[in-house]
């Protein structure tokens, strides 16, 4: 089930009565209906602080703490308090100032003790979940690809390893014996909430004392959207803690392989995560300072999602090659493989490369290539697995029907809710999308052309085959897709953070990071006016090369010539950002032309140099009328009228058009179907 949490603080028999662990989230009426005792009165929104009692305060929300032990706060008449539960004395070490991690925590609630005060607790265990809901198996661990020991339980887990060295040329050279200049590192490496985590710190002292308080912690996300039973994958591109500038700097580095959208794309297993390893963080360190994102393609899509959806977990975002989400998304790329299956087709054999590029709506024809080779097959019930995935294990409609099914509505069925059938239901819907309408429109199609497109068009069945029919989505689904926050729509916490959003500009070659991805979540995060929102810009360079990054390749990330700041640079200026509550002095929208950097709020205006020199496109369903906020999953029809074209369908053709659209037309002046705000933040499952 979708709930809201409530507050833990002296009222812990209602999070009991407010909730029930059974509910479908597709039956939930209302998972947000509770009200939560951290959220900001003035903004609405949740800003995860402490829970309070008297002088004992647990540092981060006390209803999720983890693993038996806890950081926690103690302002009281003793250096060394006595911390018990129930009478029995626990464990604890000082981290000092008041700061003391307690250990020794039973599963489930409890009330800490010091000094005549008291906190309550709710323990869950280090293997989760905590709120994304159960547990997805089966589950194939990666212990030996990252050299650990296993500990023998049914959770992947592993022993801690902890290393002390520097970092080489090669990556990290572990050594009791630095060389002069070179910043001693510690490297710890363990399994948390089942994912493999890595958290690297300057450690000149090399274990003799805590790390040191007060440090900020920039946590890495990587990118992809695969669909799960894995604990890590292979492609793990911005994720490695070993950047040897930033820990020279000071900063803390973390990140999981659940952190991957490639190893699972579901961004509430990826906030807890998060959540748990900063946790781990705060253990190894006492208080931190302020938790900085970074990552690209799937890791903006975390970033994003995070901050919108569990405010507080992040305090600024450093984000590049954005897409919003995965779900809006999902309908031009499932479009792309329509529209490759019809043009290999008698009826589609007419289109030309023009043609279909008018009606794909991209920079190139190659983006539907690419969309359809790298994350089209998550749409197929028995294509979308990991490789890791043993073949035996995968669905098969004939052979295999209890196998596991390797879409990503299947991964995430938790999120969604599951059918009759028990798959995993999804939010994809093509009814009444007019398909190639600019194209027409502008002249670059014949109406018969048109009526070909969509008449043959089709969509997807459950298992992933292209048929006849179109994709109708549940409206219940759609509905949960909006309200639970699988959908960037501007709300909870994603305007109270800094975001600096890196554009690589590729949308000419072989690639799926198309720059109107940056202007959708713009458009989303708008002002009531439509003006940007002033929390959030826009830097833009001339890039190459991405897919081959990825793919393992050599190819430059940037164009030659380019002004870049450094990551660790824009780590600094969040930070600056993100304490002060004020955009520091020269950070606006910006892009470099022919090694001239142009900055000011107005850059990508129609008309500007940035706006001239980096054009966006969009995807098939912007170019089927769609607005650029691009966020309608599921469209309002209407009955087609003559005037609505600005072409001349004949007789023939118009009765043509509606026997092609039984159910009537997308209306794109109208809302979606289903799309409501978000109920609440810190939503479990």
């Amino acid at each position: 089930m979708v709930r809201r949490t409530v507050p833990v603080l002296l009222l812990l028999a209602l999070l009991a009565s407010a909730c029930s662990d059974d509910a479908d989230p597709a039956t939930d009426a209302d998972p947000a209906a509770a009200a939560d005792d951290t959220t900001d009165a003035d903004t609405g929104v949740d800003d995860g602080s402490a829970a309070v009692a008297g002088a004992l305060e647990v540092v981060g929300r006390a209803e999720y703490v983890t693993g038996g032990d806890v950081l926690v706060h103690y302002d009281g008449p003793e250096d060394e308090p006595t911390f018990t539960v129930d009478g029995v004395a626990l464990d604890s070490t000082s981290r000092g100032n008041g700061y003391h991690v307690v250990r020794g925590l039973g599963l489930g609630a409890s009330t800490i003790q010091a000094g005549g005060s008291r906190v309550d607790v709710v323990n869950h265990p280090i293997t989760g979940p905590v709120f994304s809901g159960p547990h997805q198996e089966p589950f194939f661990c990666a212990l030996d690809v990252y050299g650990l020991t296993p500990t023998g339980d049914d959770d992947c887990s592993a022993e801690t390893s902890v290393q002390f060295g520097y970092v080489g040329d090669d990556g990290f050279v572990e050594t009791d014996d630095v060389p002069d200049g070179i910043t001693p590192i510690r490297l710890e490496t363990g399994t948390i909430n089942r994912g493999i985590y890595s958290i690297a710190v300057a450690d000149p002292s090399f274990g003799a004392d805590p790390i040191p308080a007060g440090k900020h912690l920039i946590y890495l996300f990587g990118g992809g959207c695969g669909n799960g039973h894995i604990q890590a994958s292979g492609l793990v591109p911005g994720s490695s803690v070993l950047d040897a500038d930033a820990l020279e700097a000071g900063y803390i580095l973390a990140t999981s392989s659940l952190n991957v959208f490639q190893a699972h794309c579901n961004d509430v297993l990826s906030a807890e995560t998060l959540m748990m390893t900063r946790e781990r963080v705060e253990e190894l360190a006492g208080p931190i300072g302020l938790t900085i994102g970074r990552g690209g393609s799937g890791g903006a899509i975390q970033q994003y999602s995070i901050v919108q959806n569990y405010p507080g977990l992040l305090d600024a975002v450093h984000a590049s090659v954005s897409f919003p989400d995965s779900a809006t998304i999902s309908g031009g790329v499932t479009d792309c493989g329509l529209l490759l299956e019809f043009y290999g087709s008698e009826a589609g054999a007419s289109f030309t490369p023009e043609q279909q590029l008018a009606v794909n709506g991209h920079g190139t024809v190659q983006f539907c290539e690419a969309w359809s080779q790298l994350f089209l097959p998550s749409v197929y019930a028995d294509r979308g697995c990991d490789e890791s995935v043993p073949l035996a294990e995968i669905y098969d409609a004939d052979t295999n029907p209890d196998g596991i099914r390797c879409t990503l509505q299947d991964s995430a069925s938790n999120l969604f809710g599951v059918d009759e059938n028990g798959f995993g239901r999804r939010p994809l819907d093509n009814v009444g999308v007019q398909y190639g309408l600019d194209a027409l429109e502008a002249g670059v199609i014949s109406v018969d052309q048109f009526l070909d497109l969509n008449e043959a068009i089709g969509g997807y069945d459950i298992d992933g085959d292209i048929v006849a029919e179109r994709a109708a989505a549940d409206p219940d689904v759609i509905e949960l897709t909006y309200a639970t926050g699988r959908v960037l729509r501007g709300d909870g916490g994603v305007l109270d953070v800094p975001i600096i959003d890196v554009d690589l500009y590729s949308d000419f070659g072989y690639d799926i990071h198309d720059r109107f991805r940056l202007f959708t979540i713009r458009a989303r995060m708008a002002n009531d006016d439509g003006s940007p929102a002033g929390n959030r810009v826009i830097w833009t360079r001339s890039g190459s090369g991405l897919l081959t990054l990825v793919g393992g390749g050599d190819a430059p990330l940037v164009d030659e010539g380019q002004v870049v700041p450094s990551e660790t640079d824009i780590a600094d200026l969040l930070v600056e950002w993100a304490s002060t509550g004020t955009r520091p002095e020269g950070v606006a929208d910006d892009c470099v032309i022919e090694d001239v950097r142009i900055v000011g709020d107005d850059v990508f205006d129609d008309g500007e140099p940035c706006a001239e020199a980096y054009p966006y496109h969009g995807d098939p369903r912007t170019a089927a009328g769609q607005p650029l906020a691009n966020d309608i999953l599921k469209c309002t029809t209407k009955t087609p009228e003559p005037d609505d074209y600005e072409v001349e369908f004949s007789p023939e053709q118009f009765a043509r058009l509606e026997l092609v659209f039984p159910d009537g037309v997308c209306d794109y002046t109208a809302a979606g179907v289903g799309q409501v705000p978000l109920r609440g933040t810190w939503l479990e499952y």
